[in-house]
Parts: C-alpha cells; sequence; structure tokens
C-alpha cells in the first residue's frame, strides 16, 4: 500500500505551510511557508551593488541643482550666466590659485550633469547665511571676481556729457569712459502699470538738470552708452517697485523683442533671464530648438515663448550679433 502523505504543519511564525503535488512514487517535496513562496516568485534576487544603482543624471547641458536652503537666487544667477557660453569656456580653462568664487564656479560649469547643488560656490559669494538673497548681488560679486579678459566679454562702454553755456554751448566729454558690467532699467518711480521697453531703455540715460557754476546757465547732463570692442554679452537688470510688504510689485514692459532687440547701438538676442515669483527665482534660458527652457531648481521643462510683458524678469542677458 502507498504510504499517506503527511499533513503540513504550522510554520514557526503561524504562516500556514504548503507542500507541492507528490511525485508517483509517493515521495514528498520540501515544504515552504506560503508567504516566502509568493514572495520569492515575484521578487527576483538583488545584489547590493544592484541595489545603489541610481538612475544617471540627465545629459542635456542643463543644470539640475537641489535647493538645499534658500538656495534659488543663486542657482537662478548661475543658470542665467552659464547660457554665455564664451564667457563659461573662458572660466572653465582658466587656472586660479585658490580655492575661491570663480574656482567654484569653474567647478561648477566644467561638468553640469554631475553638479548637484550650489552650496560651496554660494558660501563664497553670498553673506546671506541661510537667508533669501537677491540674484544681483551675486551676479556683482562674480563681475568683480573675473579677470578683465571675462569682463571684458560682458561690459560696455559708458560716456557721460554735459552743456551748458559755456564754449558756446558746445558738448563735452565729462572724464574717461566707464566699463559697466549691467545696463539699470529702473522703474521704482514709475507710476503706470505698463512702459514699452524702449521707454524703460530711456531710464538708463536720463539726462539731470542743474545750474552750472561758471556761467551760471542751465547745465544738462547725461550719459550714453556703446557697446565694448569686445562685448560679447549684455545684462540689463530691472529694478521694480515693492509693495507695502517689500515684495516686488513688477511692472509691465510692452513690445520687447527676443531676437534683434536694439540697445546701446547694437542688436542683441535674449538667451536668458532671472524670474521671480513670491518667494523664489527661476532662470529661463534659449533651447537649442529656439524654445525656451525654464529651470527650476533640480526641475527642467519647456515653454514656446517667454512672458509676453516681461512681468516678473529681474536679470536679462542678451548676446549680441555680428
Amino acid at each position: 500500500m502507498p504510504k499517506p502523505r503527511p499533513k503540513a504543519s504550522p510554520a514557526v511564525d503561524g504562516t500556514p505551510l504548503v507542500t507541492s503535488n507528490s511525485p508517483s512514487d509517493g515521495t514528498v517535496n520540501p515544504v515552504v511557508p506560503v508567504a516566502m513562496a509568493a514572495a520569492a516568485a515575484m521578487v527576483p534576487p538583488v545584489s547590493m551593488a544592484a541595489a545603489a544603482v541610481i538612475v544617471p543624471p540627465v545629459d542635456d547641458g542643463y543644470f539640475r541643482l537641489r535647493n538645499l536652503f534658500n538656495d534659488c537666487f543663486v542657482i537662478a544667477t548661475v543658470n542665467a550666466l552659464h547660457a554665455c557660453s564664451t564667457l563659461v569656456d573662458n572660466i572653465v580653462h582658466q587656472a586660479y590659485h585658490d580655492d575661491g568664487l570663480m574656482q567654484q564656479l569653474k567647478a561648477l560649469f566644467d561638468n553640469p550633469r554631475l553638479a548637484t547643488d550650489v552650496r560651496s560656490f554660494r558660501d563664497c559669494t553670498t553673506s546671506a547665511g541661510n537667508q533669501q538673497g537677491d540674484p544681483e548681488d551675486v551676479f556683482g560679486n562674480i563681475f568683480e571676481a573675473m579677470t578683465d579678459e571675462q569682463k571684458a566679454l560682458i561690459s560696455f562702454k559708458r560716456y557721460r556729457f554735459e552743456r551748458c553755456g559755456c564754449l558756446g554751448g558746445q558738448k563735452r566729454q565729462l572724464g574717461d569712459p566707464q566699463f559697466r558690467p549691467e545696463l539699470r532699467i529702473n522703474l521704482t518711480n514709475v507710476e503706470v502699470p505698463s512702459i514699452t521697453f524702449a521707454e524703460a531703455l530711456q531710464t538708463t540715460e536720463a539726462p539731470t538738470d542743474g545750474t552750472c557754476d561758471v556761467c551760471g546757465q542751465n547745465r544738462i547732463r547725461w550719459k550714453e552708452n556703446l557697446p565694448g570692442s569686445q562685448q560679447r554679452y549684455l545684462k540689463l537688470s530691472i529694478i521694480h517697485p515693492r509693495n507695502d510688504l517689500g515684495q516686488l510689485a513688477p511692472v509691465q514692459i510692452t513690445a520687447h523683442k527676443s531676437s534683434a532687440e536694439r540697445i546701446i547701438r547694437a542688436r542683441w538676442n535674449l538667451i536668458s533671464a532671472v524670474e521671480y515669483h513670491p518667494g523664489h527665482y527661476t532662470c529661463l534660458r534659449r533651447g537649442s530648438n529656439n524654445d525656451w527652457v525654464i529651470q527650476n531648481d533640480d526641475r527642467v521643462s519647456h515653454r514656446s515663448r517667454i512672458n509676453k510683458y516681461l512681468a516678473g524678469y529681474t536679470a536679462l542677458i542678451y548676446e549680441r550679433i555680428a
């Protein structure tokens, strides 16, 4: 007579045991807990090395920098400057003799795919601690640390003139031309909700009136800006008014062209911008397909066009058209 099949007994943890069908010879296959058998069937064994594998960074040339603690104003600045390819190439191939601001910026620019955050760079360029800061301060500190060759790529010439009753009312130049890293559009005294881009540019060269100490007649002083001979990029800073809470209350700027815009007697293409949202900064960059890329900390998305009225932008960076 065949031997009776043994009954399954509970496992130590109380899980019922299951036996597979007995072979024809009457022997019994080993018993295993139901839960363990199901798990083994569903989950393949994974080595520790395989478990540690992380999805490789996206290699599309854009930064994906984590905002660890109020870092967005630094991240937006780095992303905006990264659009200046000639300047970036100069920074990356420059030898720096300390581990300061420019060396940290070089380390970021050298491999955007592997860069994860801006904390080391932030410690060199701002005294804001862990508080929210202003991208304009970061831009300014970077410019001051640049070499003369790098400054020439992003600087224009500013001439100052005056005219009064002296010398028969002739136009006179005051001092030597100055190299300036940015063109400031000051909208703090604008009392209308919107102005044209041409009107906004006039605030950068607005004349001032006074009285000449020599001839006693009315004196007018004004500025004229010209692109530098080596200048490749132009940065516009837009200073918006603030509301009663100290937050930016952006003025709308109309009739702006993102391509072939005429500024300081040259034509320029917009390549990047710093955009302000309440309590947060992002960067907008011209993409390789002439679309627009939004860099929001470690997230990258695409947009077909920039904001129509330039509302919320605090800095615009242009590339000169040859």
